[in-house]
């Protein structure tokens, strides 16, 4: 029954808002395009890094002259917030809609789910200081938070979600009643909501109404938790900006930016990540994947400032660890466009080529984030790349990485670097990621002799302290048996019959632990002779580039490379034979 009343009665607020619009727009249509965001405003209680300090966001609408009065109806408010700017609804009560009701007087909200106030000036009611309620997000969009208050009479929703490109914060007021006719808001949400200091505004929508706050104060039956922390960066400029839409001219937002009050004091914040590295695999010489868990403990104690964000990661694998080319067997790569990065698009990537799975806890949202890590599309000079990528609960993570090996002794070095636009990782904090690549004949790694390793890492954080440098074991006690050098050689002329022509062979072979060979000489018995009379001949300049002309072609050449028992084949089956 609630729900039907709720529809109706919004009905009505939109044919009434409908209606006032029709008539300002019959009186003062040529007076809509003066509709602009007039004046923006962002303050904190405190500029500390990482503080759970009080923000508050402020902005105006221009006015007629002769009466407060907008010059057209505000349909849609988008507020951008600064990378690193971070809000945790999850320890907190919820307001449902219901419970927030049709008027004010039928609000249900319960009281510490109240997270701050709005102060809103409308044409018609005056100035009025609302409570903001914490609100359940819809589940299956790509609004990560929602905040409820009323405007007056006039119940509104604030949907909160991220910007794809710098993974920052953009709050919107969509559909909002144009007979409200906003002229200005000054929101502040509280850092720290249970905090005594907000005890003389934690106020009902009804007392709200009737501009009536509690005698005394209302204290907060709730711990006293952080909801807000400020970023953890201390060298970026930031700036909030604000967006308006009218219902009279859609087409024409007006935007205005101010700037965000500097951050200080990094120097000030923790930062302790530790690492876990586990083979698959123990075995010698042998494919394995690998079980990666990064953990970085985040510090919610109210008095404290929270943990600085990761700027950047390095992991290098001990010596002796390689990459496994029998992985590459019909292994394809996912370029940007199919990742969809910077869009809120979902990741289209190839199932070829996914690599393995990744889970990542972010205290913000209400459960852990699932995603796949796919082999990015190679460049030149740059094969081995990844993406690690998450399409969950409003968030759209597209997270480049690469792999470089060492040039002289082949270790491999994991580089997480980050977006270079943003230069580094996105500012939000996490609590662990898990990354998980499966093993198999086909697993993209290839484990050395057995022994005890040590991979070393290095993350570094946005507070600009040194990066937390360590070492984690990783251990190899399998398959221990293997080793030396003894490379197997079979070869002749596949026919038997003097004096002729015909094809010679050679095949050679070394099992998995077996040393590589560095070099290789064939002595052919006497007799064996090649006749090269009348074959042209490949230059030195065409020679690099595979430019060799066909008629100087005098053989081929197959390969299978990688260890375990699904080695990658060069031809691949289907392919031109490499040519000799």
């Amino acid at each position: 029954m609630r729900s039907a009343r709720i529809k109706t009665t919004a009905l009505l607020l939109a044919l009434c808002g409908l209606s006032l619009a029709l008539a300002s727009q019959a009186s003062a249509a040529e007076e809509f395009d003066r509709y602009a965001v007039e004046s923006v405003g962002a303050s904190l209680s405190s500029n500390q890094a990482g503080a759970h300090a009080d923000m508050t966001i402020s902005f105006a609408l221009s006015e007629e002259e002769k009466e407060p009065r907008p010059f057209a109806t505000t349909r849609d408010l988008f507020v951008s917030l600064p990378p690193g700017v971070i809000g945790n609804p999850q320890n907190f009560p919820r307001c449902s809609r219901i419970q927030l009701g049709e008027e004010p007087k039928e609000s249900e909200c319960p009281l510490d789910s109240q997270v701050g106030v709005t102060e809103v000036t409308l044409a018609v009611l005056g100035t009025l200081i609302e409570p903001v309620y914490n609100m359940p997000a819809p589940a299956g969009s790509d609004i990560v938070a929602r905040f409820g208050f009323y405007a007056g009479f006039y119940p509104s929703v604030i949907n909160v979600r991220v910007n794809p490109i710098d993974y920052s914060l953009t709050a919107a007021v969509e559909g909002a009643p144009a007979s409200a006719e906003l002229i200005s808001a000054k929101t502040t949400l509280w850092g720290i909501p249970a905090a005594e200091s907000h005890d003389a505004l934690r106020l009902t929508p009804a007392e709200a109404a009737v501009h009536e706050t509690p005698v005394g104060g209302r204290p907060s039956g709730q711990p006293e938790v952080p909801f807000l922390s400020n970023p953890t960066d201390c060298t970026l400029k930031r700036e909030v900006a604000v967006k308006a839409v009218s219902y009279q001219l859609p087409s024409a937002p007006s935007s205005l930016s101010a700037p965000f009050p500097q951050i200080s004091g990094c120097q000030k914040l923790t930062f302790s990540p530790s690492l876990s590295l586990v083979p698959t695999n123990p075995e010698a010489f042998a494919p394995t994947g690998l079980d990666a868990t990064l953990t970085i403990p985040q510090d919610e104690a109210p008095q404290d400032t929270a943990t600085s964000t990761m700027k950047s990661a390095a992991v290098s694998l001990p010596e002796g660890f390689t990459i496994n080319p029998a992985a590459g067997n019909g292994l394809e790569g996912c370029s940007a466009s199919q990742v969809g990065l910077e869009t809120t698009e979902p990741s289209h990537c190839p199932d070829a080529a996914k690599l393995g799975s990744v889970e990542v806890d972010v205290p913000a949202l209400e459960h852990t984030l699932k995603g796949s890590v796919y082999q990015r599309t190679p460049e030149e000079g740059k094969l081995f790349r990844l993406w690690v990528v998450t399409d969950e609960q409003g968030v759209h993570l597209k997270l480049p990485a690469e792999i470089q090996p060492n040039a002289l002794t082949g270790q491999l070095t994991n580089l997480f670097l980050g977006i270079p636009s943003l230069g580094g990782n996105p500012q939000v904090p996490f609590s662990q990621l898990r990354l998980h690549i499966p093993g198999g004949p086909r697993a993209p790694l290839a484990t050395p002799a057995c022994g005890s390793y040590e991979a070393h890492y290095a993350f570094a954080p946005w507070s600009g302290r040194p990066a937390a440098e360590g070492d984690t074991p990783m251990q190899i006690t399998a398959g221990c048996g293997k080793g030396g050098f003894a490379p197997g050689l079979e070869a002749g002329s596949l026919s038997s019959f003097a004096g002729e022509y015909a094809p010679f062979t050679m095949t050679l072979t070394r099992q998995d632990g077996e040393a590589n060979p560095e070099a290789l000489s064939l002595h052919l018995p006497r007799g064996l002779l090649a006749k090269l009379g009348g074959v042209p001949l490949c230059g030195e300049a065409e020679a690099p580039t595979g430019a060799c002309p066909a008629s100087s072609q005098i053989g081929t050449i197959s390969a299978a490379a990688g260890v375990g028992g699904a080695p990658l084949w060069i031809p691949q089956p289907g392919k031109a034979p490499t040519a000799v």
